[in-house]
């Protein structure tokens, strides 16, 4: 195989006998290397074959500004989940997993970290995930020296599930809300960041917010409790409040609370 296109100096770009673009990992493979140049096959630690321009295109952007590191963590994970889960895994995954770790230690770095209020939930109902994402979080520890106050499995989304983060939440007072602002922001670290630390979930009565989304911006409620939910029911008939959005759940803190449960 022949370099068809410098990503790094760390990763490539080639061509394989069907004539579909790969990509092609291994330390230093492009470095002070050419376009054109052949590949030796002992350079070759990783091959990545993507489907869609558009992803391959994702992928490649995000692979040249993901330190190596990041990556094989990814792949160290990656292996160990198609053995938790026992099936095969689309390599898209590696996109959102890699983006997925790099958010996690962003947030690390800017002390950023804060209580996961389904954690019991995420551990009974999604055991293989989250067993996955306990050998992910030991393993940066170990490659990377970081050690997470918490296991966030759901931050922003779950990457071995086909269940999203979104819908873990949905018990949880501002759970649906927060899900749908998920599905309508852009999916980016910032989007995403800004609406989980917007307040939306919570155990107040009453939450009030405002966020952009698609460059416009809403007014959101989230109440909890019905006498909570008539009083701002009152306010919204006066004109004195105005949303876009308002999620009512009748039970105090949402369902995870329960009806009428001691807290």
């Amino acid at each position: 195989m022949k370099i068809s296109k410098l990503i790094n100096n760390n990763i490539v770009s080639s061509v394989d006998e069907n004539g579909r673009e790969i990509i092609i990992m291994g330390r230093g493979i492009g470095f002070k290397a050419r376009e054109g140049m052949d590949i030796p096959d002992e350079r070759i630690e990783k091959v990545f074959r993507l489907e869609g321009e558009d992803v391959l295109g994702r992928f490649k952007d995000l692979l040249a500004r993901m330190p190596l590191e990041y990556i094989e963590i990814s792949d160290e994970i990656i292996n160990y989940g198609k053995k938790v889960l026992n099936k095969p895994l689309n390599q898209n995954i590696y996109i959102t997993l890699m983006d997925h770790i790099n958010f996690a230690v962003e947030r690390f770095h800017q002390n950023m970290m804060f209580p996961n209020p389904l954690i019991r939930e995420v551990q009974n109902f999604y055991r293989e995930e989250y067993l996955i994402g306990e050998y992910a979080v030991a393993l940066i520890q170990k490659k990377l020296g970081i050690q997470f106050p918490e296991l966030e499995p759901m931050a922003p989304d779950m990457p071995f599930s086909i269940r999203s983060g979104g819908g873990l939440i949905f018990g949880a007072s501002g759970g649906v809300m927060e899900a749908a602002l998920r599905r309508l922001a852009a999916r980016t670290n910032a989007a995403l960041q800004e609406i989980q630390y917007s307040g939306v979930r919570g155990v107040e009565g009453t939450k009030k917010f405002s966020i952009e989304i698609g460059g416009r911006t809403v007014h959101a409620a989230v109440v909890s409790g019905l006498g909570n939910a008539e009083n701002l029911i009152r306010l919204i008939e006066s004109g004195e409040e105005h949303f876009d959005f308002v999620e009512v759940m009748a039970c105090p803190t949402g369902c995870i609370g329960g009806a009428g449960q001691p807290e």
